[in-house]
């Protein structure tokens, strides 16, 4: 299971309504470690990002590198190893490409991930709030399972945080309240994005069923790429011979 599918769990989950002191404390002790791995998680997609950074950094210095020694050559005639140099050069340009599909999505995962940590902390800041309650008789307090109090100290929180404060209806306790809902939905259409994204890295991987029905189409893929690559790098000889009047 995932790190997102684990804080979803969680985050769904009814802490409050355990009533074993075992299972809650084993639980609270599942939450923290979640929280622990899903921390060291976003360290490393940080990490990640900036390494992908400095990659797309000195992958452009080599595409101007490339560029450079093809109008060398070209000015030296030589045709041939100046058309060398472009295919080298447009062959950078295509990693560039990826390795920025590939930022984004490590910059998308490590949001859903900050989001998903930050939701799952309220939760457990707001569990051991009526926990301590619980392990504190006074009858002055409102009971532990009281709806609009859990909604204010939500709403409270969110205010703390600056972030949207949902509108709690505390004339119903016993239905979900919108902000509750609210941030549960937001999750739902955040894990679905993230198991997507991990799918689609695994997909890489492994060999598609489409390459196993079609062979053919692979190699029909490939042929037309070469084709696709010469072209723009004769379009890229004509340019620089334009250029410098050759």
């Amino acid at each position: 299971m995932s790190i997102l599918d684990r804080l979803n769990l969680l985050i769904r989950s009814e802490l409050n309504e355990i009533s074993s002191r075992d299972r809650f404390r084993s639980t609270m002790s599942d939450v923290e470690s979640s929280l622990r791995d899903a921390r060291r998680q976003q360290i490393e997609l940080r990490k990640g990002e900036r390494q992908l950074i400095e990659e797309i950094k000195s992958s452009r210095q080599k595409v101007d590198l490339w560029e450079q020694r093809a109008v060398l050559a070209l000015k030296a005639g030589e045709e041939d190893l100046a058309r060398e140099a472009l295919v080298q050069k447009n062959k950078t340009l295509s990693a560039i490409e990826k390795l920025r599909d590939q930022l984004d999505d490590q910059r998308a995962y490590l949001k859903d991930i900050t989001r998903a940590l930050e939701a799952l902390e309220l939760k457990l800041q707001g569990t051991r709030m009526q926990s301590d309650r619980r392990s504190t008789p006074s009858t002055s307090e409102q009971p532990l399972n009281d709806e609009s109090a859990w909604d204010r100290e939500l709403k409270r929180r969110l205010a703390a945080k600056g972030g949207d404060v949902p509108e709690m209806d505390s004339s119903d306790a016993s239905s979900v309240s919108p902000g509750n809902e609210r941030t549960f939905n937001e999750f739902d259409r955040m894990a679905d994005k993230i198991r997507g994204f991990e799918a689609s890295i695994e997909a890489f991987q492994e060999l598609s069923v489409d390459d196993i029905v079609d062979p053919r189409r692979k190699e029909l893929e490939n042929v037309f790429n070469r084709m696709e690559r010469q072209k723009k790098t004769n379009d890229d000889l004509e340019d620089l011979k334009k250029k410098f009047g050759g």
